[in-house]
């Protein structure tokens, strides 16, 4: 019996509980800082919506522990920034990853038109999943600490159990190599390997990237 992405994004919510006292610990001998008191939230954008495809990043450039207290986590912030725009938080990103998704969706989209959307890219968000590797929050700039942590087993276990639990059938890594999750998935997954999405580069080149590997070009 296939379950619903309600249930998936349940049993997301628990796997992060299970794992969180692990992961916090892990966490704070990486980065030498006190950890807030719980993860942060990940899963599927909108219920109604999505489209089997999952993102998964690296780190959040930061996220205090103000927002752990009140309870207000990335999954939650991330579904509202799909119906408006957030000018507190760096957008460029998510525009580019709603445009992507988008794509991903539909690549006979006029890219052209596609590469003028801002706001309205936004809702590309809606079809996807996503993830940290790092479930905590991160440095202005991923460093020794992030991979110290992208390397413990409690990170690769936890994200492979996410990958199982969303059975995605596309998976775009954002500043990623393809080698890191090679053995967490199936054969039938795509996978497709990005720059971060707030790389420095044209998004047209970024787009670019992404039409190539769609249409099985490297």
């Amino acid at each position: 019996m296939d379950i619903t992405n309600r249930e998936k994004n349940q049993e997301l919510e628990n796997l992060y509980k299970k794992n969180e006292k692990e992961f916090l610990i892990e966490w704070e001998s990486a980065f030498q800082q006190q950890p807030p008191c719980c993860l942060n939230l990940f899963g599927i954008v909108d219920e109604a919506r999505y489209a089997d495809i999952l993102f998964i990043g690296k780190e959040t450039n930061g996220w205090g522990n103000e927002y752990y207290q009140k309870e207000d986590r990335f999954l939650p912030w991330l579904d509202r920034l799909s119906d408006k725009e957030d000018r507190a938080r760096g957008m460029q990103i998510w525009y580019n990853v709603g445009r992507w998704a988008m794509y991903i969706q539909n690549p006979q989209m006029d890219k052209d038109e596609l590469l003028t959307k801002k706001g309205a890219a936004l809702f590309g968000l809606k079809y996807i999943a996503f993830t940290n590797i790092n479930k905590v929050r991160g440095l202005n700039q991923s460093g020794k600490e992030y991979e110290i942590l992208k390397n413990s087993c409690i990170a690769k276990r936890t994200l492979c159990r996410e990958i199982h639990i969303l059975d995605p059938k596309v998976i775009v890594l954002c500043g990623i190599k393809k080698e890191y999750i090679s053995s967490m998935v199936g054969e039938n997954v795509r996978i497709i390997e990005m720059p971060h999405p707030s790389a420095r580069m044209k998004k047209r080149d970024m787009l670019d990237i992404l039409e190539r590997q769609l249409r099985g070009g490297e």
